[in-house]
Order: structure tokens, then sequence, then C-alpha cells
């Protein structure tokens, strides 16, 4: 049933929850003498404060007034070092939501090239390559230029005469979202495919691509191309493909959709761009096998685990997760820190904790920003080749907030990884110098990490510091510093970098099988840039003949990026020894699979049988290629192995053929299909459009053929697809299978067993509630009759509330009439399923109301966001009796609201107690350790934030609203309303996410209305559910509990 969260707490990259207006000054305080501001330390003493584990050591390659601060950078193939610099921040130069009035530099951002002449290591020559841009956040080489991300906008520029400053300047894309400073696009990176993917940040935007580029809609379009005009081939060396042509007029653009939870990649030739999997905040990475990480503010390292195109073809299936949170200890886990606390820290801590006996018990991370990521940013994995092996593929992430660098060691796990701490109880990287902000790293060509330090000052939201503190601090100090650092390890001699760019293609191809990633990638591009297919024998050769799978896997993608892959290459990637060049086949083999019979298709059922997982899921997403003739058989290998993993089982899902029948028929009678798949497929035949296939699954899931075990559970399915085309069950079954037949008498005999199971005092509580679920697809009159029974005070909460959710399954008002008639006779956990009920259609939540407003059910009886879903209701009759009937319930000042509940964060409350009211309130919404649902922010993202901090979020959530966390309300041409989050969309379809982790996806051809209702998903009201003494428990649980 759809329900929302009662505690959401709202937390940006670093943890922008504004309390400033309930930190007011404390008796006898003097900011001025306090708020000492702690001096930088300047380049020539940096190094000494920094603490390194495994005898690794920094060498300090630049710092101001050669560059300052940095946010990203990229190696051309002559050794130069690009630099995104970021100057301005946190402040923009326009008025947004958080910053009522102009205040930012207008486009004070950099790219800065930096070069090391007489390599020795250290760049002592710096030149401002390109200028006048805003928030700058990446920079990309390609074809002797770089991209530039500087949202709203994404350019090109070059550098055409040779002076080491761009002079060719273009607007390739915009539209990215500037709404908040820390959710910007970011981190444009190459992949495998010759694309340049880019993390599009949690801000979203509308894609607009511009005149001189060229478009695709959707993953595998067509696109819009544009010829390279004023091209000249006789003048370019190696072969190599000619620029970028001379800016077009500006034009509108085309106008590709909202980047909502998206990320996005272009091919920097054609300027074709694609969604992908994506929308989370700084950092975005490929490992050596082209996996894709990105992290959030407290989710240090997550995994794209569904590619986007795969998503587009979900038809209504659940995908759990696309983009996976892998770290062992937990999103947010336990960090070292150590650096002091600023001063402005102290003062704001004192005044949040201004009574002495109360500081005392404070936990140690209340008085400095430490204990877990609350900052996370720059995920990068180490593809370098100086380091121990033990290193390689490590990912380091960054914590601003905390002046430190973490690691961590991967493992893979099924179709993702598990991200393990690699140093117990301390972190790789410590500085004691709180103006260390390691926001990137970088892959260098000497096969080292170089780590970009944006070294400020402060690096807090403004809106998280009182106004009186703010006076005493500059946000914009530090603007024109910056250090960037290469990470070395013990022993290290360093060697000149390899110039690539002087190297002729048959030597570029030989560097394919470098160990050092950013050879093998520099090396990569270039021959796809520079378009010389003389070598195709020499890279064929490389793939069949190289000891090195990732020297294979480069030249497998150096044939297909230059057009000159053939059948027989996929089919030996396919056989390879090595199962990630097999899953790598598998993903470019849908170009060869469209006929009905190739030897590609032969080769699949073999790989069926193939043990890793890795393969077993790319597999599975391949079959959406494959006709559906030559898919049956493969699917079914896959589907019958047993013991699937429950990715490769999702996948399988995602290929289910449009005319699933003949799958459904074949798996059922098999011994080891799992039920799972079979009540997908069951589903999908329900919602068929066409009735003759319908028919055909009805009469199968009812006939002696399919096997009894799993028939009431497909049954079932096959009832929920119905529903998506606004039928059900029993009248679909009324229709075409009449009263008598064999069929018809399957069906009465499973519901009179149902019916009979379900009130056996004798039978299990398992077998009754199975038995309660499936009386919700029995025709009304007998589920009302036999549902009803159960609504009673004397039966146990578990079956009144499986009773109350089967009632919710059936169409009308009849549920909703039904529980009302009982209303008096409810427990208070009964009730809140029982206005879940009433709230599926409007008709029902308008007899919900109207016995509110006859006095026959308490308005307390609604809870605080269910009154919530109410007021943003999209029925004019809703909305109005609502807001009528609520308009006394909830204060619209929160400001006295805080203030009548400030007792609450100036005392200690019981934890044991503040569990349960955690339980009760919170955990529908929020993980604590194991329990609780994972909708909201962990709580272990929160635990170092004040009890001021988390009083303001609970009672005022709406103060810091982040888009990733607004509600949003759907009104299905079925007549049901859901409300959650987005949690994922495609071209086809949203899963909105609501209470208790509970998905529900919904084909956009079912909507009728989707409107965002403009606020966070976290209800306003809450006060009138609990007492200040309470939420101190709350918060003490939050803060100090064991999970």
């Amino acid at each position: 049933m759809n329900t929302r969260p009662v505690f959401l707490l709202m937390f940006g990259l670093l943890a922008l929850v504004s309390s400033a207006h309930a930190q007011g000054p404390v008796k006898d305080e003097d900011l001025a003498a306090e708020l000492k501001r702690l001096p930088p330390v300047e380049p020539e003493e940096t190094l000494k404060t920094f603490t390194i584990q495994h005898r690794f050591r920094l060498e300090l390659a630049a710092h101001e007034p050669l560059v300052s601060d940095p946010v990203d950078a990229c190696f051309d193939a002559r050794g130069r070092l690009f630099v995104a610099e970021m100057h301005g921040y946190p402040y923009s130069e326009e008025v947004r939501q958080q910053q009522p009035q102009p205040i930012g530099k207008k486009d004070a951002c950099l790219v800065r090239l930096l070069e090391d002449a007489d390599g020795d290591g250290v760049f002592e020559k710096s030149t401002v390559y390109a200028s006048g841009i805003s928030w700058a956040t990446s920079v990309c080489c390609y074809d002797d230029g770089v991209f530039v991300l500087a949202p709203d906008k994404l350019y090109y520029f070059k550098d055409t005469d040779g002076d080491g400053v761009a002079d060719l300047r273009e607007e390739i894309a915009s539209g990215f979202s500037r709404a908040n400073v820390q959710g910007l696009a970011n981190n444009l990176k190459w992949g495998l495919d010759a694309r340049i993917y880019g993390a599009a940040g949690t801000n979203g935007g509308e894609l607009v691509v511009h005149g001189n580029a060229s478009s695709s809609p959707s993953p595998g379009g067509e696109g819009v191309r544009r010829p390279d005009e004023g091209a000249n081939d006789s003048k370019a060396p190696h072969g190599r493909a000619p620029s970028p042509p001379a800016p077009l007029p500006e034009e509108r653009g085309v106008r590709l959709g909202e980047m909502r939870r998206k990320d996005f990649c272009f091919n920097p030739r054609t300027r074709e761009f694609e969604f992908q999997t994506g929308g989370q905040q700084f950092g975005h990475s490929f490992d050596d096998w082209g996996d894709r990480f990105v992290c959030s503010n407290s989710n240090h390292i997550q995994h794209v685990v569904y590619p986007l195109a795969a998503l587009e073809r979900a038809a209504g299936v659940s995908v759990p997760s696309p983009i996976r949170s892998i770290a062992k200890e937990g999103p947010a886990a336990t960090v070292f820190r150590a650096s002091p606390a600023e001063p402005w820290r102290i003062v704001r801590t004192r005044r949040r904790a201004s009574d002495p006996n109360y500081r005392k018990r404070l936990p140690p991370t209340e008085l400095v920003a430490t204990g877990f990521f609350t900052s996370a940013t720059g995920v990068t994995i180490y593809r370098g080749d100086a380091y121990p092996e033990e290193f390689r593929g490590n990912a380091f992430i960054g914590d601003v907030g905390g002046n430190l660098v973490h690691r961590k060691t991967m493992h893979e796990a099924g179709a993702s990884f598990l991200a393990v701490r690699a140093d117990d109880n301390v972190e790789f990287i410590t500085s004691t110098d709180t103006w260390f902000r390691p926001v990137n790293f970088v892959n260098g060509p000497d096969g080292c990490l170089y780590i970009l330090d944006m070294y400020r000052e402060t690096i807090e939201h403004p809106v998280s510091i009182p106004e009186d503190i703010k006076a005493f601090l500059d946000l914009e100090s530090g603007d024109r510093r910056g250090r960037i650092y290469r990470l070395v390890p013990p022993n290290w001699s360093r060697k000149a970098p390899p110039k690539l760019a002087d190297w002729p293609s048959s030597e570029l191809v030989k560097a394919l099988e470098s160990p050092n990633g950013w050879t093998r990638e520099t090396a990569s591009r270039l021959l796809w840039e520079r378009e010389d297919r003389t070598i195709e024998n020499d890279l064929r050769k490389l793939f069949e003949t190289s000891a090195s799978p990732l020297g294979r896997l480069h030249a497998f993608y150096a044939l297909l990026n230059l057009g000159l892959i053939r059948e027989s290459d996929v089919a030996r990637a396919l056989s390879d020894p090595d199962p990630h060049l097999v899953a790598h086949g598998l993903q470019r083999a849908k170009a060869f699979l469209a006929g009905p019979d190739t030897t590609l298709g032969k080769r699949l059922i073999e790989l069926a049988r193939h043990e890793s997982v890795r393969v077993q899921f790319e597999l599975a997403l391949a079959l959406s290629a494959v006709p559906e003739q030559q898919r049956l058989p493969v699917w079914v290998a896959v589907a019958q192995r047993g013991g699937l993993d429950a990715d490769v089982r999702t996948a399988l899902m995602l290929a289910i053929p449009d005319n699933p029948f003949g799958l459904f028929e074949r798996l059922a009678t098999a011994a080891t299909t799992e039920h799972s798949l079979l009540r997908e497929l069951a589903r999908r035949i329900g919602s068929s459009k066409q009735d003759s296939a319908a028919v055909a699954g009805l009469r199968f899931i009812l006939s002696e053929r399919f096997p009894h075990g799993p028939r009431a559970e497909a049954l079932m399915s096959f009832g929920d697809g119905l529903r998506r085309r606004q039928s059900t069950l029993s009248q679909f079954a009324a229709k075409h299978l009449g009263k008598s037949g064999p069929e018809a008498a399957v069906l009465t005999g499973m519901w009179d067993e149902a019916e009979r199971a379900a009130g056996g005092p004798a039978e299990s509580a398992l077998r009754r509630t199975a038995s309660i679920r499936l009386l919700a697809y029995a025709p009304w009159e007998r589920a009302a009759a036999a549902l009803g029974r159960f609504i009673d005070p004397t039966v146990a909460p578990t079956l009144q509330l499986a009773a109350l959710e089967s009632l919710s399954v059936q169409a009308g008002t009849g549920p909703a009439e039904l529980v009302l008639a009982k209303w008096s006779a409810l427990s208070p956990q009964v009730k809140r399923e029982a206005v879940e009920l009433c709230l599926v259609s409007e008709p029902r939540t308008l007899k919900l109301l109207q016995a509110i407003d006859r006095k026959n059910v308490f308005a307390s009886d609604v809870a605080p966001d269910q009154w919530d879903r109410l007021k943003g209701h999209p029925g004019r009759a809703v909305r109005t009796l609502a807001e009528r009937l609520n308009s006394s319930r909830v204060a619209t000042d929160r400001t006295a609201v805080i203030q009548e509940f400030a007792s609450a964060a100036a005392q200690m409350g019981d934890v044991a107690r503040g569990k349960e009211l955690f339980a009760k309130n919170c955990a529908i919404c929020h993980r604590a350790g194991n329990s609780g649902a994972a909708v909201g922010p962990d709580i272990n993202s929160v635990r170092n934030k004040s009890a001021d901090d988390l009083l303001v979020a609970i009672l005022d959530p709406n103060r810091e609203s982040q888009p990733n966390f607004t509600s949003y309300t759907a009104a299905l041409v079925d007549g049901r309303v859901l409300t959650g989050i987005i949690a994922a969309e495609t071209s086809d379809s949203v899963t909105l996410r609501a209470a208790e982790g509970k998905d529900a996806v919904v084909q956009r051809s079912e909507i009728e209305v989707l409107k965002s209702n403009g606020v966070s998903l976290m209800p306003v009201g809450l006060e009138k559910t609990i007492t200040p003494a309470q939420l101190a428990d709350i918060i003490t649980f939050v803060k100090l509990g064991e999970f």
C-alpha cells in the first residue's frame, strides 16, 4: 500500500540543513575574540601536515599561483595537464532559491594549462587556456582541445594557432541545472566505446544540443548527424580525423528531455548524445573493464549496475537499485579525521549545547566534523602501474569536510561489487590542515594518482552557518589557492611519461597492452581520432594473440570504434578465457544477432552454462536484441540453471518477449524454474492488450498442465497485470470463462479453498495470510464477506493488515465503506493502513473526508504525511475539503513550532525509548543499521549533526528540499492515486518509491496526471503526534544508538 515517510532528513553535499535561526548567541559570547580564523599552510610547508599509510608519500606537482580552485583535470597526449578551476564557489552570479541575491562572481572560472617543460615532475608553466565561463566542473581532452563542463553549458575549446590559448570556442549543449552548487553536472570521462560520459548531478535540467551538434533522443537512436564541413584531410597527420568546424550560427537546438536521475554520454565527433543511468553528486569514474562508479555526499561509493537502455525496456519490471551502494561498511561509513575543528564550528557547537552538563555528554562527532562520510567526492578507481599490485583497482574517495582520503579494495560480487575499507581504523591520507580539500583525483601518465586540492578555508554551504558567525568568515577564502599532489609509492623513481601524440599508429596499437590505464585509454582515443584504418591487421593480431586480457579488450574496442569489427571478432570475444571480455562481447554482439540464424546465436546457448555471474547477467541483457524465435531457448536455458543471481533474474525479466505465452508455457512445466520468473511472465500476459493472449494465459494457469505449487501466485500476478489494463480477474474470468467449464470450476475451487484456509485457526499464519491475499482477486461480494470478518479487534493485527491490503486491491468505493463502518474498532496501527486503503482513489478518499467531516473519524487518525498527500491531491474536491478539515491542525509558522520544541534539542533523551519511537515513526523511510527502509537518507549519514540541526530537519523538512526527495503524485487512468519520490524513470515508465521502500512501477500510458508536489516527501506536522520529550528520545537514538 502507498505510504509516505514520517521522518525524512534532508541533507545536501555538506549537510545543508539550516539551523541558523535556532543558533542564537549565548551569554557573554565574544565572537570577535573567538572566531580566529585558522591560517592557510603555505605550499613549502604543506607536506608536513600529512600522514600517509604504507610508506606512500605526496609530491607537490603544482600550487598557487600557477593553479587555484582545481576541481577536475586531464592529461593530454603530450603530458600537459588541463585543469578546471571553479572560482566563485559557493556563490552564483544569479539569484537562486538558496541565494536571494546575485553575489557571485560573473564568469570567473578558468581552464588552465600546466606544463612540465624539464620533466622533473613539477609544473612550472601555467597558461590561462580558456576563461569567461561559470562554475567549471570538468575538463576532458579531445583532438588537441578540451570539452569543458560549466553548467549550464558544455563547451569545446581548442588552440588552433599554437600559442597555448584557445581561440576556438563552441557551445555544444546547455540545460544543466544550476539550482544547487553541490548538485552540478561533473566529471567527463572517456569510455571504451569512444564516447565521453558525464555525471549529470542531482540538479538535473533539460538537455539542449545546439546547432553544430547532433543528437539522439534515446540510447541507440539514429540521431541527426551534421556533415563535417570545412575539413582538410590533406593537412591532418597520421590520417587523423578533421578538427571540429567553426561554430554555426546560434540555433535554438534540439531538446533531448529531462536529465532527472540520469547521466549522459556523447560522441565527440558527431556530437550525438544519449542518456545514461545516473543522477548522483560529485564523482564519476571507470575501472579497467568499463564499470562505472559514482558517489554522493553520504553514499561514498556506488556502482552503476543497469544500463539505461535496459531500463527503457523494463515494461513495468521493478529493477532493484540500478545504481547500487556497494560499501561493505554502509553508505555513510566511519571516517577517521586528524584535523582540528575550525573555531566557527566550535562556536556553533557550543550554541547547540550551551548547557555545560549536556556538552559533557556530547559524542566526539558533535565537537568536530568527524565520524561518518558527509562530504564524499571524486570517487576514482586507480588504474596506473606505479603502485604495488594490491593497490591496483582500488577506489580512492575524498571527504572534503574531513580533510582526508579514504581507500577501498574492490571485490566482484555477482553482477556488482563489494567495496571494503582497505585501512583499518585509519584513513589512507589525513591532514592536520583544515584547508586541505581533496575534491577529485586523476590517473596520470606516470602511473601515479594525482590529487586535486581545492584548498579552501571553508567548504560549508552558506545556509548552514548562522548569520552572525558568517559575518566573521569569508566563504570564498582560498579561491586564489589550490594544490595538485602526486601520490607516489615507496621506492618510486620517476620516468618520463610517453608523449603519445608523436607516436605512429602502429606503436599506439602496441600501447594498448600497457599496464597503465592512462596509456591504454589515450592510445585508444588517438587511434579513434586519427581514423587510421591501415592498422586493422595489427589490431586484429593483438586481439587474437595478446597475453594481456586488457590488451585484447582495447584491441577489440579499437576494431569496433573504427568500424572494422567482424562477426568473427565478436565470436572470438565470446570464447575468450576471461569472463570480462566475454561480457563485453555480449554487450557488442547485438548488431550481429538480428538475423534469423547466426553463429553467435548458437554460441549464446553455450554461454547459458557459463559459471560467471557477470557473463550470465550480460547474456540476459543481450537477449532483448535476439529475435524471439532464437531468444526462447537461450532464455529458458538461463532460467533453468537454478539458484539464479538476483540481477540475472531481473535482467531476464527485462528480456521477456512481447508475446511471452510460449515462454510461460515452457517454463511452467520445468521443475527447476523459479517462481519469481513465472510470476513476472503471468503479470506480463495479464497486461497484454490482446484478449486472446490473456485468455490463453488464464486457461493455462487453471489447467491440469500447470503445476499446483505456483498456481495461486501466478493467478495473483495475472490479476495484477489485468489491473494495468483497467480490468479485474473476476470480471475477466466471468467474461471469458463463463460460470461453467473446467477452468471456471478450478477458479471457484481456489477461492473456496482460500476462504476456508484463511478462516481456519488450525492453519499456519503463513498459509492464512497467503489465502487472504488470493481473496483480493475474488468477486467483490465474496471478498467483502470473507475479508470483512478479519477487520475485527479480536483478530491478530497481521491478519487484519493482510485483509486491508487485499480489500485495497478491489475496485470501487466498497472497500472504503466497509472499513469506515468498522472504524471505531480499529487499532492505531490498523487505522493507518485503513487510511491508505481510502487514499487509493478519489471516490474512496472523499468517503474518508466526509466521515471526518461528520466526526465518524477523528482528524488525528490521519497521519501528518497522509494529510500532506490529501492537501496535494490532484482532485480539487479532495484538496478543498482536506484544506478545510486540516486548516487548524498544523501550525503554518514552523519557527514557532521549532521554538516550542527547542527543549528536545537541549536535553538528553532515552536511547531505548528513542529506538521504539524511531521504529514507529521513522523506520518506514530510514535505515538504522539493518532495520528500516531505504527511502530517505541512511541515519548513519546524519549522526554527527547537532541536535538543533536534526530538530529543524524533522519539524521543518521543506526548508532545505532536494530535488531527488521531492514527492510526486500520479493519478492513473484506472482511478488510483500514487504518491512517492521518483526512484527511477525511463521513456516508458516511472517508478514511485513510497514508505517501506515499496516501489510502484507505472507505465506512462497508465498515467493521467503526474505532478510534483513541490515539497519534500517528509510531512509537516509531526509535532501533533509526538511530544518534545519523545522527539528528544528520537534524536538521542539517532545520535547515540547502537546500530
